[in-house]
């Protein structure tokens, strides 16, 4: 049986240079997107771990963790707060 040309490199010969080039401009979307999402992924390990951190020095009651006032300062809080400010139809 005889190959197509092209295909002992893995290059379909149905291709054509667009839609390469859409390929390419896919790869780069998935790039940024995932870039953005692991950003975001650290931004709120670091905030559950301030969290947790300032729950167990500065909790009220010995055995549980209940927090009466924040010591750490947390990012997602304040970001949260910020957005319930700038939401609200008040």
């Amino acid at each position: 049986m005889k190959r197509a040309r092209g295909a002992h490199r893995g290059v379909c010969r149905f291709t054509n240079d667009r839609t390469r080039l859409g390929h390419y401009i896919l790869r780069a979307r998935q790039f940024v997107f995932g870039i953005l999402f692991v950003l975001v992924a650290i931004f709120l390990w670091v905030s559950l771990l301030l969290t947790t951190i300032d729950k167990t020095m500065n909790s009220i009651c010995d055995d549980c963790y209940l927090i009466g006032n924040a010591q750490i300062f947390n990012p997602l809080n304040a970001a949260l707060v910020f957005f319930s400010r700038v939401c609200s139809y008040r």
